[in-house]
């Protein structure tokens, strides 16, 4: 707490808090408090009737220690046994305000003498930021030399004042704030500096010899505000005077570090943004990004109210802003002529929209010249990847970097510009890759570099590299994991560049050229959408790619993207759609004599013909499978022995298709393949429940919900619950079994998943089973309660119910 607060004494009902003293009373009478109870009263008390997040409470009662939030829940419980239930509100996920009405008294004493300063004095609210400028303050302990560093209009200046007003009183000689922002040239750099000090220039001593004499016994925080166009001459004058004036610290402002020794460089995030899954009226409370939006529309529109109505434009708006607070302000400010509704629909053109008025900086007067500041002070090669790396989405590596960056680019070129354009902070570092460094840029920063892209005429060059880049990657990648049988890790790689997937899909239907590269590149992305669930999209873009002009000429990779495309057709249950398909595809194949894709095609049309009931047609295909197959790697056949043991199970043939199935198993579990051991556990459970085995069921069951990687909200995993619920009602469990089943279908529903016949003719007399046995009412009260739950509460739930039996 400040000396100033400590001068103070404050009344509220029939108490009265005297900080100096350390000391609460009560009618007049002392009463005990712990030590850290009263620490964090006096917080709550300085700002009655403020939200005071837990991060500043920590920040504040547990100085420069790492302990756990429920720490302060516990001082705050102790606080109001003693105030009253009431006295302290806990603002939930956020943190708490003290209620009662408080009434400052000055001491006797008086205040101490007040710290001298030239900070500006913002007429808008400071919001947000709480954590950080506790982290800030901190650091100002233990470095003399921070700098805040971010990109145009991420609040730097805002920061930086508010933390020198929370820091003020540990500085003797106060705080001096510097902005540079004019400051045309190096030369004056020293100047502009002694004018703020009121030093005079004289002939017979530089003027840095005049500072440093002027600051030698002072304890001083110097703020430097804008210093990026004059990083070298701050960094000279800035290192003078730190060797100068034992007592001095130095908070600087730049869109990049100073390269001084013993500097410490600090990112100024933007303004949190709401969590991905978070609903849009608590992102309201929650979110820096959107409570700072609707402060900002108050100061246009003061009736403006935040509502259900429009929660959701406000958390687009914030999201598509990146949350920067200058993009954010300027967006409020057309509340005073436009909808929150019309501001989102207009955020595509976003530097015509987010203008200020002419009476803020130049640089800050709209979106596009605070980024446009920048850009003009990169050299031409950081401008011209700058631009090229706008045609990434969702990030990207060092080699995709590489590869769009132009003809023969070297890698370690690219390499030492990316490092530029970090130090500038047009650019960042993805620090939760966990393999290859990822990199990432702002959407605001990517809409600027992407419209300098077109105006430099380079966008078509760039799309195509960038196009071709993802192709290759993507076939290349699919063929070794093809190779090895093993899709877990391809498709974990997969997921960071699925949004770069998208954009390269699109661009090889703007580009004649690129027609061929696109059919390669959904058939080598099918087995992708396929595991993760997006059989509509996968669906979608694999028929874009067959029907675009001059797609149709008979290929490798069209014959591949016809089956995978009748796979998913199969899987949605459009059989003819699928047979189509895949009957291209086998004419295809046997043309180009390719036996590994005639086997892969035979197993499609297979299992289309056993889902449709035509069991000797689909026993001709996959009895060539099978004998063709044996010449192939063990994938081929291990697929193809599955085909064939669903058609004997769906023939009656158990004995037959256990043997297959157990096969398969003992094969994927001597090449560790736990994706295999999975769906080989599940077939041999729909076996087991057939045979009505409870006991083997539960075996194969239990085992399988062990294996975590495999996700219950896709394809298998579905099934596996489907499963569940069969021994559910094997056991007379019948409000588990409709519950279950709920989940289950919920699940599918998610992903448009047609249950395959084969597995429906088991699965519904269970589900059946438990219908009559509740009656239509408990049953479906029971299934409801199954739809509502989450996949990771499914299989908590169908994990410890299985435990329980053991």
């Amino acid at each position: 707490m400040s000396k100033d607060a400590l001068a103070t004494r404050y009344r509220f009902g029939r108490f009265e808090l005297q900080p100096s003293e350390r000391r609460l009373l009560s009618d007049d009478q002392p009463i005990a408090v712990g030590p850290r109870a009263f620490d964090l009263l006096v917080t709550l008390v300085e700002r009655a009737g403020e939200l005071v997040t837990k991060d500043e409470l920590l920040a504040r009662v547990w100085p420069r220690l790492v302990v756990e939030e429920n720490n302060v829940q516990v001082q705050a419980s102790a606080l109001r046994r003693i105030l009253g239930p009431k006295a302290i509100a806990t603002v939930v996920g956020r943190g708490y305000r003290f209620t009662p009405s408080v009434e400052p008294i000055v001491a006797e004493h008086g205040h101490p003498r007040a710290r001298p300063h030239d900070l500006p004095q913002p007429l808008t609210s400071f919001v947000g930021r709480e954590k950080d400028l506790a982290e800030y303050a901190n650091l100002l302990e233990r470095t003399r030399l921070l700098t805040l560093t971010g990109v145009g209009g991420c609040g730097k200046t805002r920061l930086a004042i508010k933390l020198s007003e929370m820091v003020l009183p540990s500085f003797r000689d106060g705080v001096r704030f510097i902005d540079l922002a004019p400051v045309d040239g190096p030369d004056r750099m020293a100047l502009t500096v002694a004018t703020a000090f009121r030093l005079e220039q004289r002939a017979d001593h530089p003027i840095e010899q005049t500072l440093e004499r002027h600051v030698a016994d002072q304890q001083l925080l110097l703020v430097l505000d804008n210093c990026e166009h004059l990083l070298g001459a701050c960094a000279a004058l800035v290192e003078r005077l730190l060797a100068a004036a034992p007592g001095l610290r130095v908070l600087v402002t730049s869109r990049e570090g100073l390269g001084s020794v013993g500097e410490r460089v600090v990112p100024v995030r933007s303004l949190s943004l709401p969590l991905p899954n978070e609903q849009d009226e608590l992102a309201l409370h929650t979110s820096e990004a959107v409570r700072l939006f609707v402060d900002r529309a108050r100061l246009v529109m003061p009736d403006f109210a935040p509502s259900p109505r429009n929660a959701g434009a406000i958390v687009e708006i914030c999201r598509r802003l990146d949350g920067i607070p200058l993009a954010i302000e300027l967006a409020a400010a057309r509340m005073k002529v436009l909808k929150v509704e019309e501001i989102r629909a207009r955020l595509d053109h976003r530097f015509r929209l987010l203008t200020g008025t002419d009476r803020a900086l130049p640089r800050h007067q709209t979106l596009l010249t605070t980024i446009q500041w920048s850009h003009d002070h990169l050299t031409p090669r950081e401008q011209g990847l700058f631009r090229r790396l706008s045609v990434f989405a969702g990030g990207w590596t060092l080699a995709a970097a590489t590869a769009v960056a132009g003809e023969d680019a070297d890698e370690f070129e690219v390499l030492d510009t990316l490092g530029l354009l970090v130090s500038k902070s047009l650019i960042a570092v993805d620090r939760e890759a966990e393999e290859e460094s990822r990199y990432t840029m702002l959407e605001t920063v990517r809409h600027y570099a992407h419209d300098r892209l077109e105006d430099t005429g380079e966008l078509q060059d760039a799309r195509v590299r960038h196009a071709k880049f993802f192709v290759a990657l993507v076939t290349e990648m699919y063929a070794v994991a093809s190779e090895a049988g093993r899709f877990d890790g391809w498709i974990e790689r997969m997921t960071p560049d699925h949004e770069n997937v998208l954009a390269a899909h699109a661009a090889c239907g703007f580009h004649d050229d690129l027609v061929g590269h696109g059919v390669q590149l959904v058939g080598g992305m099918a087995r992708y959408w396929e595991e993760k669930g997006m059989f509509d999209l996968g669906h979608r873009l694999t028929v874009e790619a067959l029907g675009r002009a001059g797609a149709d000429a008979p290929s490798g990779a069209r014959c591949d993207a016809l089956n995978r495309l009748g796979q998913i057709d199969l899987l949605l249950g459009r059989y003819d759609e699928s047979t189509q398909r895949s009957l291209e595809a086998l004419s295809i194949a046997r043309a180009l004599d390719d036996k590994r894709r005639i086997v892969e095609v035979l197993q499609v049309l297979g299992c289309i013909d056993n889902a449709r009931g035509a069991l000797r047609d689909a026993r001709g295909y996959l009895e060539e499978s099978l004998r063709l197959a044996k010449g192939l790697r063990w994938m081929h056949l291990d697929r193809s022995r599955h085909m064939m043991g669903e058609l004997l199970r769906r023939e009656g043939d158990l004995a037959g298709a256990e043997q297959l199935y157990a096969e398969n198993l003992a094969e994927s579990r001597a090449r560790g393949r736990r994706a295999g051991v999975h769906v080989g556990l599940v077939n041999l459970g729909m076996v087991a429940a057939q045979r009505e085995s409870a006991p083997e069921l539960r075996r194969y069951l239990s085992e399988a919900l062990q294996i975590t990687e495999v996700a219950i909200e896709h394809r298998v995993g579905i099934v596996c619950l489907e499963v569940c619920a069969a021994l559910a009602s094997l056991l007379a469990a019948w409000e588990l079994a409709a519950r279950f089943h709920g989940a289950a279908e919920a699940l599918a529903s998610r992903i448009d998943l047609h249950h395959e016949p084969v597995d429906s003719m088991v699965i519904d007399p269970f589900v059946e089973r438990a219908r009559v046995a509740l009656g239509e009412a408990s049953f479906a009260a029971a299934l409801e309660g199954g739809r509502g739950l989450s996949p990771q509460q499914v299989r908590a739930e169908v994990s410890a119910w299985l435990a329980s039996m053991n």
